[in-house]
């Protein structure tokens, strides 16, 4: 199976604080590597990440949803590929 994988390291605003930690965390723990070694074609994980003008707007929830977006835009293409898509959040 083709999969890929798609972090969301953002949350509320601020990066890789918090629970926007988790999705490192969990490639951290080798998950790419235990999925290839079950025979599965894994490419390199994407990252939705807002521009420098995105972290520069106002308001948490605001920063949240355009990261959001990015995820979501992500994950379709990635689906439009043909792949298997393990979202992280």
């Amino acid at each position: 199976m083709n999969i890929a994988i798609v972090t969301l390291p953002w949350r509320l605003g601020t990066r890789g604080v918090e629970h926007g930690r988790g999705a490192d965390a969990i490639l951290d723990a080798e998950l790419v590597d235990r999925l290839i070694d079950n025979g599965h074609r894994v490419g390199t994980p994407t990252s939705a990440e807002l521009t420098p003008a995105e972290q520069k707007q106002y308001g948490a929830w605001h920063k949240t949803g355009l990261a959001n977006n990015h995820f979501a835009h992500l994950i379709a293409e990635e689906r439009r590929e043909g792949n298997f898509v393990i979202g992280l959040e």
